[in-house]
């Protein structure tokens, strides 16, 4: 894992903490992919063929982890967000299975979040979560 430098940090915290008015109903009906993880103000590589994602209705939360489905409840108030202990199914995922379990830590201690154009970043207890809008990947044929 890399450290990031404290600059870069800073940089992203400020955006996240004075980034634009938030809308909540911006993050309902879109699929969101996980882009960039730091946790303990260090980056978490994301292997290019994992896709973890996040859907936001009717106040839950769901997507895919590593291998897995999970789901949530969420509230927000104003740029708070507050996720509640996320359940998942138990797909066994040796090889991710560090990225994902540190992936549902950090969403369950979500506190702000901040929206710019196609960009979600929530910033948790000890770490940051960066989305980008996404198109919603069809379900494979069988």
């Amino acid at each position: 894992m890399k450290k990031i430098p404290a600059f870069m940090l800073l940089v992203v915290m400020s955006l996240i903490f004075f980034g634009c008015p938030n809308d909540p109903d911006a993050l309902m009906g879109e699929h969101w992919e996980l882009v960039e993880m730091f946790q303990d103000e260090e980056a978490v590589e994301i292997p290019e063929k994992v896709k973890i994602s996040a859907e936001f209705a009717d106040g839950k939360i769901s997507g895919l982890g590593v291998c897995n489905r999970y789901f949530a409840e969420y509230s927000i108030d104003k740029k708070t967000i507050s996720i509640s202990d996320v359940g998942s199914t138990k797909m066994g995922c040796m090889e991710y299975a560090n990225l994902e379990t540190n992936y549902f830590t950090l969403l369950q201690k979500a506190e702000r979040f901040s929206m710019k154009k196609e960009i979600l970043k929530i910033e948790c207890e000890n770490g940051v979560l960066k989305y980008v809008k996404a198109e919603k990947p069809t379900e494979e044929k069988k």
